[in-house]
């Protein structure tokens, strides 16, 4: 509500049956606030949908020319939209991105993200997490890359909603533009977010979500030119959704294509993070290195209480 942008800003909530106390406290927000109401709408979903389901109903009432979402555990700078929106108006870009800030507990890393590539290129960064992230919240986004390509998020799947309609909007972007400061704050010490509530649920949704992908960019004719970058993003979210998303510690994919994951990965385009623990995990024996990687998620979890 203390936007620095003060006229031609819509704001849209969805009340996707919470059970916390979010309506009361934005309804507390908006008597501060008299100013906004005009600005503000407030949807109620009469069942719990999902997420993607709720940033669909916004998508359908928003009447802007821009489109930007904000999740509920979250916070921007004031001045974030303003900034966006002049840099939107000014570059004439379908898609406008910003940096952002990872807070967790009392630790602050702010995260730049640069925008400012041709769109294949863009997308090729975007598959394999250089330069940018998979993030809906940081981008604003022109409402026609929505409605003229028919682009919806995926109601199979609560995991990756994001990251599959990242992917499709910029595989119809025409250009790209950045405003290269953190003006998003993205929690993550909310131990009941979906990312770390991932389970065999999860694990199947991501699966869903990944061939939503692949099916996505060869209709664009675009699988061909970005095979290498698909097969890197596919290994990336699955290696990570095992090791460190998953509650049920679920190795068996990794186990069955060990020999061939391990041949191949470096052939990908991964962070060197990941290289390191896979020439890991080829030298020492599987259950020592599943071993390993459980302590040491168990270790970081001990980190996250004490913070």
């Amino acid at each position: 509500m203390e936007q620095t942008m003060t006229d031609g800003i819509e704001f849209i909530f969805v009340n996707d049956c919470t059970k916390d106390k979010s309506m009361s406290i934005l309804n507390q927000v908006l008597e501060e606030y008299p100013h906004r109401l005009d600005q503000v709408k407030i949807i109620e979903h009469e069942v719990n949908k999902g997420l993607p389901s709720a940033r669909n109903t916004a998508l359908n009432e928003a009447k802007g020319e821009y489109i930007i979402h904000c999740d509920s555990d979250d916070w921007v700078e004031p001045t974030m939209y303003e900034l966006m929106y002049n840099k939107a108006k000014i570059s004439n870009a379908d898609i406008i991105g910003c940096g952002f800030y990872i807070e967790n507990g009392n630790n602050s890393i702010p995260i730049i993200d640069n925008f400012n590539h041709s769109p294949i290129d863009g997308l090729k960064c975007l598959l394999v997490m250089r330069d940018m992230h998979f993030n809906v919240w940081q981008r604003l986004v022109k409402k026609s890359l929505y409605t003229d390509n028919c682009i919806v998020f995926d109601e199979r799947f609560n995991l990756g909603e994001d990251c599959y309609a990242c992917i499709r909007l910029h595989s119809v972007a025409q250009k790209l533009s950045t405003v290269r400061k953190p003006l998003y704050h993205y929690r993550t010490s909310n131990k009941n977010s979906l990312v770390h509530s991932s389970n065999k649920k999860g694990e199947k949704e991501l699966s869903i979500m990944m061939d939503a992908v692949e099916k996505s960019l060869i209709k664009q004719g675009l699988l061909q030119e970005l095979s290498l970058h698909f097969k890197s993003f596919c290994y990336m979210h699955k290696f990570w959704q095992t090791f460190f998303y998953s509650n049920d510690y679920d190795f068996s994919w990794y186990k069955s294509y060990r020999k061939e994951l391990n041949k191949n990965v470096f052939k990908l385009i991964l962070p060197i993070s990941i290289k390191i623990m896979v020439l890991i995990g080829s030298i020492i024996s599987f259950s020592v290195f599943k071993y390993l990687i459980i302590k040491y998620k168990l270790c970081l979890q001990t980190l996250h209480k004490r913070e």
